[in-house]
């Protein structure tokens, strides 16, 4: 292999043995060859080292980083990224599976579009039962105004312009244990073009052992925080806590109650399309269509 390949994927895995080998297979399977692919093993306490000594054995691409500690998700991408080699980052989870031309279908997009910081994809669901697609939003005026209120892009299908961003000082926010990809996106959308391409590119597996299930409530705080940082700078000013939680009503509504104060946030809404339509950060009409969105669905489930 050649000192400098062209993509560098990262996998960060603790106690993965489950899917492992699914995972590593998938990536030594693409059909675009030209990659490195390094995995953090951050104190697995089963036989993943095992399983990824075999595997470092059989193939000179792969990189195993066995942290000392465990460090978390955040900082092992973020150790994976310091020695990354790649022009391009490529995400991906230990118990998912990347569809074998996914590389190939990324690296041309991006060559040919060089004002495009990120593209991400389409994935398949994998649920106990049954499979799905998991649909998200190909327009990067769209990505970027739904980003607004929510992640829209699912962070083990990106490939990442890591020559660019590395020059600019770019990194997870290690403040962020979960929900650090959507801060970085949120962060990317305010200077580059992001897009997910209308193709399937992952088998996202869905499981009781998954960081947004077990860690939940803290990934909905990180990614509230990025929401925050985001109306701030629409505002133009620190926000009152009144204002945060009309804002929280309004972008997470999970948990939805039959006295949600609809006029409050009806009004909340006006005055958030007013402003943008006034600073124009996000295209005005996309951004009008996602908050009578919301707020149609928000009257429909209290009703």
């Amino acid at each position: 292999m050649k000192n400098t390949p062209l993509i560098s994927t990262i996998i960060p895995v603790h106690n993965g043995r489950v899917h492992l080998h699914t995972a590593i297979q998938s990536i030594l399977n693409q059909s675009f060859k030209d990659f490195e692919l390094i995995i953090i093993n951050d104190c697995s306490q089963d036989n993943t080292a095992e399983i990824l000594s075999h595997y470092y054995r059989v193939d000179t691409r792969i990189n195993i980083i066995n942290n000392k500690k465990n460090l978390g998700i955040t900082k092992s991408l973020n150790k994976g990224l310091e020695i990354a080699k790649g022009k391009y980052i490529a995400r991906m989870d230990g118990d998912d599976k990347s569809m074998p031309d996914r590389f190939k279908i990324q690296v041309e997009f991006m060559e040919k579009n060089p004002d495009f910081i990120l593209c991400g994809g389409q994935v398949k669901t994998e649920m106990t039962g049954f499979d799905k697609r998991k649909n998200t939003p190909e327009n990067p005026d769209v990505i970027k105004a739904m980003l607004f209120f929510d992640n829209a892009i699912i962070h083990p299908s990106v490939m990442l312009r890591w020559d660019t961003l590395k020059k600019e000082g770019y990194k997870y926010d290690e403040t962020m244990r979960v929900a650090q990809d959507y801060e970085l996106w949120v962060r990317l959308a305010e200077k580059y073009k992001l897009i997910n391409l209308p193709g399937e590119l992952l088998e996202y597996r869905w499981h009781e052992s998954n960081v947004s299930i077990i860690k939940r409530t803290e990934q909905k705080q990180n990614q509230f925080i990025a929401k925050i940082r985001q109306l701030e700078k629409l505002i133009g000013r620190k926000v009152s806590d009144e204002e945060k939680i009309l804002h929280g009503l309004l972008t997470d509504n999970t948990e939805i109650k039959e006295d949600l104060p609809l006029g409050e946030l009806i009004t909340w809404s006006n005055n958030l399309i007013k402003l943008n339509t006034d600073k124009n950060i996000y295209h005005p009409k996309i951004f009008r269509r996602i908050i009578k969105l919301i707020l149609h669905n928000l009257k429909r489930q209290v009703m």
